[in-house]
């Protein structure tokens, strides 16, 4: 999940440059849900089968408790996936970026911006609102657990523990050095000044591609759905160390 505006490894183009076009994502089914502070919010077929995947054990359990927690799965992940985005979209809208679109997607979800500034730290400020909103949810949930009780409906609590986790993952994941992630844009807008644009993909890169080696030892143990995400991440940060090696030669 993140903002878009610029590439990878060239994630902050000047402000005012003219506006990139939206680029065109393989054909899949959009729901377009209405407007938010004037940006329209999308959800694509990607999403909605990733999130009825992660909810599957709930339902495949059968009973009509653990099939509600499935449902309230994925409204809470499409909740939490949006604050995100809309996150971006208000940092950069105190910018004066404007945003052209949101996006619910396989891999979470993107604010289409119309450009990334140019002054590191407001691209850095615009990247990192996402995950710290949802450390924000995940303080909130938390909170929320703390005020129940013995009395307190099972159903509703483990609700609560759901989105805690949901936000605790998205909000940490997010921050990890590597491609595409909020994290790993970050880190290449404040390390390419230092050491250029060249090294500091490549340094991104190879963290990004570690995270995939992990992610699929991990998975044997914890589930194919590490997996999913490793072959997601694989793809970007390979592209920019291939570019990397190719500059370099």
């Amino acid at each position: 999940m993140t903002a878009t505006g610029g590439t990878p490894t060239d994630p902050a183009p000047p402000s005012g440059q003219p506006a990139p076009r939206r680029p065109r994502a393989k054909k899949v089914a959009v729901l377009r849900l209405g407007r938010i502070a004037g940006v329209p919010i999308e959800v694509d077929s990607g999403f909605l089968l990733v999130a009825v995947l992660l909810a599957a054990p709930y339902w495949l359990a059968g009973r009509p408790a653990t099939m509600a927690l499935g449902a309230g799965f994925v409204v809470l992940l499409g909740f939490s996936v949006l604050v995100h985005e809309l996150a971006h979209s208000r940092v950069a809208r105190l910018f004066d970026i404007p945003s052209q679109a949101i996006r619910l997607n396989a891999f979470g979800g993107v604010a289409h911006l119309k450009w990334m500034p140019k002054t590191p730290w407001k691209a850095v400020a615009i990247l990192l609102a996402g995950p710290l909103s949802n450390l924000v949810l995940y303080g909130l949930f938390e909170a929320a657990l703390g005020f129940t009780t013995r009395e307190t409906p099972p159903l509703l609590r483990a609700f609560l523990d759901i989105g805690s986790w949901i936000n605790v993952s998205l909000g940490l994941f997010n921050l990890l050095p590597a491609f595409p992630l909020d994290g790993g844009r970050s880190a290449y807008v404040l390390l390419a000044p230092v050491i250029g644009k060249r090294a500091a993909g490549l340094t991104i890169a190879l963290c990004g591609l570690a995270l995939v080696a992990a992610l699929v030892a991990f998975s044997f143990r914890y589930g194919l759905w590490l997996l999913v995400i490793a072959l997601i991440l694989a793809q970007p940060n390979l592209a920019v160390f291939k570019r990397a090696r190719q500059e370099a030669a």
